[in-house]
């Protein structure tokens, strides 16, 4: 996610209206999709928590078929 985790209840299949739409796109899935289409390995990882208590991770992502090299970083 490009920015910390949503407040429960901000994101609801609920919601209809195009606002909730926006929540998710704009700030959420900015860097999944490219990997999710090239096929290379990618994963998230927590590191440092915010003032709110929330988690805040990096993404990892290593070149086509090697998934070992993020599996060391763990």
């Amino acid at each position: 996610m490009c920015t910390p985790p949503h407040k429960l209840g901000k994101v609801s299949m609920m919601r209809t209206d195009i606002e909730a739409f926006r929540d998710i796109v704009d700030g959420d899935i900015g860097f999944t999709m490219l990997f999710n289409a090239s096929g290379k390995p990618a994963m998230s990882v927590p590191l440092h928590w915010s003032g709110e208590g929330l988690p805040v991770g990096v993404q990892f992502a290593a070149p086509f078929g090697d998934e070992a090299t993020l599996f060391r970083l763990v």
